[in-house]
């Protein structure tokens, strides 16, 4: 690799960002001038050797094409157990993307959950007690109008009927509101 006189130069000629570059020579570490000029194979040697021990200071970047296809290869000249547990680790890390993925989509805004939750009860609520009322006022009306008990239960029946109709209306509108957040 050339010899760099700038940062950007230098970037560019390890296949890497100016910003890294940048903090690269701002560590206390970097052996070399601030300034320059730097031989790209001694800044790439002391990179490797200085960020692949353990150190989190420096953040991977994603690997291009040309990385790609040389990673493939030094796959492909592994023994096949190496191989194996590589394309193991490889389908692991696959599985826990898709499981970060699909967590990413079930996270609900708790907030606007509880306040449909709360508007769907108090409509519940307010519609239960409605139909209590007028039950209510109609029982009495057909007690005093009508002697035959079969038509009071009949009644109460009806009665019956519309409150599991609201109650089913009301476990709807929990479902719904669930599944919109």
């Amino acid at each position: 690799m050339p010899i760099c006189r700038s940062q950007r130069s230098l970037a560019k000629a390890m296949g890497r960002a100016p910003g890294t570059v940048n903090r690269w020579i701002h560590d206390d570490r970097f052996p070399f001038p601030v300034n320059g000029p730097w031989d790209s194979d001694q800044v790439a040697d002391w990179a490797l050797v200085t960020f692949t021990r353990g150190d989190s200071s420096e953040r991977p970047e994603p690997p291009t094409e040309g990385e790609r296809q040389s990673i493939r290869q030094q796959v492909k000249n592994l023994d096949p157990l190496r191989q194996m547990r590589f394309l193991k680790a490889q389908q692991e890390t696959a599985m826990l993307t898709r499981k970060i993925a699909a967590f990413d989509d079930l996270f609900v805004d708790r907030a606007a959950a509880q306040a449909e939750i709360a508007a769907v009860i108090h409509q519940t609520k307010t519609s239960l007690l409605a139909e209590m009322r007028s039950g209510a006022m109609a029982l009495s009306s057909l007690g005093l109008l009508v002697d035959d008990p079969g038509v009071l239960e009949r009644a109460v029946t009806v009665l019956q009927e519309r409150m599991e109709d609201i109650c089913n209306r009301f476990a709807d509108g929990i479902k719904e509101a669930v599944d919109r957040n």
